[in-house]
């Protein structure tokens, strides 16, 4: 008789690496733009714990006096300061009984009405 084997892993070193450097998390040190998070509480399709994970990675990099609105340098181009200034800039909507796709009319409502704001604040200028 065989002895038994170990039961295979269910995902090999480079299989994992692989899906880890396509991850949103892998790059978190690169966010410069504002970011918004929406969470259904009842996801399916992305755990909400990844979206609040996500959130706390980008917020933890932030500088922490940011303001949305940078200067830039004499050409109006912005320099690496301000991009450094707009790390961590993140908010984050968590919408409860909410699947991936928020669509109950109040939830959709809010999510709207937080979009356009968050726009108005980060996209002047543009």
């Amino acid at each position: 008789m065989l002895p038994p084997t170990a039961p295979l892993p269910l995902m090999i070193p480079n299989t994992y690496n692989t899906l880890f450097s396509a991850s949103q998390i892998a790059h978190v040190d690169n966010i410069t733009a504002p970011v918004m998070i929406l969470i259904g509480e009842d996801d399916l399709r992305v755990a909400p714990g990844q979206g609040i994970g996500f959130y706390h990675a980008i917020k933890g990099r932030g500088s922490g006096n940011a303001t949305g609105t940078g200067t830039g340098d004499a050409t109006g181009k912005e320099t690496g300061t301000e991009k450094e200034k707009r790390k961590g800039i993140v908010e984050m909507l968590s919408f409860p009984g909410e699947s991936h796709a928020v669509d109950r009319v109040e939830a959709a409502r809010v999510l709207f009405e937080a979009t356009r704001d968050w726009f108005k604040v980060f996209a002047e200028g543009c």
